[in-house]
């Protein structure tokens, strides 16, 4: 996994990986053309924005 930017380290068949500012945890995005669901971005590794936005849910036993 390659450092992009200050934000962004990227993935294998297309995707982009951020740590969340809520969680804490890596979230991975999938991004540019090809099957399954795909985000846009907008191509900047130190203020990315994804389109549409993501939504990060935990339902897992220490959720509260």
């Amino acid at each position: 996994m390659g450092v992009l930017g200050k934000k962004l380290r990227g993935g294998d068949g297309g995707s982009v990986f951020f740590d969340c500012p809520g969680c804490g945890w890596r979230h991975r995005v999938t991004v540019g053309d090809g099957p399954g669901p795909r985000w846009g971005y907008n191509g900047n590794p130190d203020a990315p924005t994804f389109t549409p936005s993501v939504l990060v849910t935990y339902d897992g036993p220490d959720a509260d």
